[in-house]
């Protein structure tokens, strides 16, 4: 069999050693700067580097530096790409109401009062029923989004994920369950029923320690929420079985010196079923300035906190809304794919729920969406960093003007990927190395 090396390989100089990794297989690995030197020289060569060292040679074959010679890496990442496109465990999200008990300055939906009617929960529910009858979905996993979709737990949320989740257990198949909140509903009571419907994934915010959140994180008749979320966050974490909390702490300039003070707010017995996720404020005029979070990463994972890595993706997808089975239902039955919408604005919407509870997608939008993946441009193409991004988001390919250089630049993921990589790398080597 004859070698090349692989067009993905990613390699960051550290502490005279070279951390590296193949983009595909996805196996970090470090080597001496000997070593290094020694792939450099035979990269192009590799049946040399083979003849001179067969055992090292052997070692990153299995590591995927170097490939079969006949190998269309890019097809393979096509490949890839359109199984996960297609996976039959379909995503659904629901958002039983846009309203909401916050009044958060950088929130862009317009919280309008309505709630889901029954009719439309009967359309999901013969809608999810078809999914499994006609499309062959094998799994499910159930979003509330919203709005705040905890404003309607006891009358929305909670019979219909019963219906549902009763329903993929009589075929004995996959059920999962998530939801997006602001977190201030939650008390004990509440806990103690996520339990019957299998809701174990949670994903709250936090915007900075208790003053500075108090100052953006207001309900509606002025009050912080600080310590309500972090009551709620804590109460998951004692009540929930095996809970997994993303607890997403959105920063800028101003918040994240004071940030870790977030810690001691949270027992340490609480802090492994928390994933910290850092998100930078995208409103913010600065928003492409690099900031360094890195100590502060550090200060969380030290903490006993799990730590996610922006913009690190480690799907063969850009997005959930790339996929072929999912879709966000609104309380009015109008469809979308993507979450990041106004979804007061009808127009914007990708189709809408029938009686009959089947989709009725709008083609042209449907279509140009999915009719090729996402990173089927000259641009991601190229890309040494593809296997980790899988190119922008259909929504965001979708609202492009043009196809210019510089339009594409502005949502490109690369720096970010680049970050994350890289951080990911240092931890490895301080974790197995650097004692």
């Amino acid at each position: 069999m004859n070698y090349k090396y692989s067009y993905y390989n990613y390699f960051l100089p550290y502490k005279n050693s070279y951390i590296g990794m193949n983009l595909i297989t996805k196996i970090v690995f470090a080597l001496e700067e000997e070593n290094f030197e020694l792939l450099n020289k035979y990269k192009l060569e590799p049946e040399k580097l083979k003849k001179e060292n067969k055992n090292f040679f052997s070692a990153l074959c299995k590591l995927g530096i170097f490939v079969n010679n006949d190998l269309n890496e890019l097809n393979f990442i096509k490949i890839e790409n359109k199984k996960k496109v297609y996976d039959k465990k379909y995503r659904l999200t629901i958002i039983p109401t846009l309203d909401c008990n916050f009044n958060c300055w950088y929130c862009y939906e317009t919280h309008n009062k309505e709630v889901m009617s029954s009719s439309t929960i009967e359309s999901i529910i013969k809608h999810v029923e078809y999914m499994i009858k006609k499309e062959r979905i094998n799994g499910l996993e159930l979003d509330w989004f919203g709005g705040e979709p905890l404003l309607h737990f006891y009358d929305i949320i909670l019979p219909v994920s019963k219906r549902i989740k009763n329903i993929f257990t009589n075929k004995q198949l996959e059920f999962t369950h998530v939801i997006t909140t602001n977190g201030y509903l939650i008390d004990k009571k509440m806990a103690m029923e996520f339990d019957k419907v299998n809701l174990k994934n949670f994903q709250i915010t936090l915007d900075g320690n208790e003053t500075l959140h108090n100052k953006v994180r207001k309900t509606k008749d002025g009050r912080g929420s600080y310590n309500e979320i972090v009551n709620a966050v804590n109460t998951i974490c004692t009540v929930v079985t095996n809970p997994d909390v993303m607890l997403r702490i959105n920063y800028t300039n101003q918040n994240l010196k004071t940030i870790n003070e977030i810690i001691k707010d949270f027992p340490v017995e609480n802090r492994k079923y928390i994933k910290v996720f850092f998100q930078q404020v995208w409103q913010l005029e600065n928003k492409n300035k690099p900031v360094n979070i890195e100590s502060i990463l550090k200060l969380f994972k030290d903490a006993g906190f799990r730590i996610e890595f922006s913009r690190f993706n480690r799907d063969t997808v850009a997005c959930y809304a790339d996929k072929y089975y999912q879709a966000v239902i609104n309380y009015n039955g109008y469809v979308y794919k993507c979450t990041a919408r106004d979804f007061d604005d009808t127009k914007h919407s990708d189709g809408f729920l029938n009686k009959e509870g089947v989709i009725e997608w709008i083609p042209e939008k449907f279509y140009k969406r999915l009719g090729s993946s996402t990173f089927e441009n000259e641009f991601c193409e190229n890309c040494k960093l593809l296997p980790l991004c899988y190119g922008p988001c259909s929504q965001k390919l979708l609202e492009l003007t043009d196809n210019s250089p510089e339009q594409f630049k502005r949502i490109c993921y690369e720096g970010g990927v680049k970050i994350g990589l890289e951080r990911l790398f240092i931890e490895f080597y301080e974790k197995h190395f650097d004692n």
